[in-house]
């Protein structure tokens, strides 16, 4: 198998020893082939660049008994393309316009991303993989910041489409050191104890199951590996969403909600799930507090949008009002 992935993929039905039978490969690594268990022999393909390991239930059901269909999660995810930053993203796919998207942006980095990357803590040669990567724009950002230390970089993702892109913007930029895989985060195509850290940004409130996940993360990650996840504050989410939906059926317009499972969880039940999994959280915090629509920023000028914004910010109370969460644990 190629040296660079000996030790970070396995089998994610048994987690045995894969191997590589080698169709194609460019200088970035292996294009086309077919990975074999050692133990259960099951094959996986290699299919321009993508390892496709998406071995996902059809159906799943969550503890309120709320339907998660793969199919119609994959089918309803709307298309945004290649971008390379969260306000490319901003504007592709929720049509913000370019101001307001790059005002948007530079206001949730720090919370966000930036929050992400303040966290990691790594040694020379890490390995870390992105769980729901989308296009894994957020892994670039962990690149260009760790280059020095040489990182394995894994990006994980249910959907086809993203994983696509990711390899797209992989093959551009010649990033040998990165590994796009289609894949289910209950079932992680990874050895035990093979991780440093794993990001999860985003992706919990989509989870039918999100304690098996932390689960799977828990086996994948090192002794004292970091986990480090953000996700939307449910109580101040839905109040948010729920008096918009209210808001735009009183105009007469239809509900612009995701359109798939949405289940955001509480700080609490966050907390909660991290420590039955055997984590020990470290730092938990609410954030990004406007609880407006950020549109209303675009007709004002860039100072008098942020006075607005920092204004708002320091007025409310994080625990009541941060829309979004930050949490960094380890495995004990």
């Amino acid at each position: 198998m190629n040296q660079t992935l000996t030790d970070v993929l396995a089998c994610p039905l048994c987690h045995g020893t894969l191997s590589l039978q080698l169709d194609k490969k460019d200088a970035i690594g292996p294009v086309d082939g077919r990975l074999v268990c050692s133990s259960c022999a099951q094959s996986f393909t290699v299919n321009n660049g993508i390892y496709r390991f998406n071995v996902t239930d059809a159906v799943q059901q969550d503890a309120d008994g709320d339907t998660w269909v793969a199919e119609d999660f994959i089918n309803l995810v709307p298309e945004s393309g290649l971008y390379y930053n969260h306000a490319q993203w901003l504007e592709r796919h929720l049509k913000y316009p370019a101001k307001l998207a790059r005002l948007v942006a530079e206001y949730e980095y720090p919370h966000r991303i930036g929050a992400i990357l303040e966290a990691l803590e790594l040694g020379d040669r890490p390995v870390v993989a992105d769980i729901g990567c989308g296009v894994g724009y957020l892994l670039f950002h962990a690149l260009e910041r760790f280059r020095h230390l040489k990182p394995r970089l894994l990006g994980l993702d249910v959907l086809p489409t993203h994983i696509q892109y990711f390899r797209a913007r992989q093959v551009e930029e010649r990033t040998a050191a990165m590994i796009p895989i289609l894949g289910d985060s209950a079932k992680l195509p990874i050895p035990d104890a093979t991780l440093d850290a794993i990001i999860c940004s985003e992706v919990v409130e989509h989870l039918p199951e999100p304690h098996v996940c932390f689960a799977e993360m828990r086996r994948v990650l090192k002794p004292h590996g970091q986990l480090i996840i953000t996700t939307p504050n449910a109580g101040p989410y839905n109040l948010y969403h729920g008096w918009r939906g209210k808001i735009a059926a009183a105009f007469g317009q239809g509900d612009k909600g995701e359109g798939f499972y949405d289940a955001p969880v509480t700080p609490q039940e966050l907390a909660g799930l991290l420590v039955a999994a055997g984590f020990e959280l470290k730092h938990h915090e609410c954030n990004i507090k406007v609880p407006f629509s950020k549109r209303v920023l675009q007709n004002l000028p860039a100072n008098a949008a942020w006075w607005l914004i920092e204004t708002l910010e320091k007025s409310l109370p994080g625990r009541f009002f941060g829309m979004n969460q930050v949490a960094s644990a380890v495995k004990l």
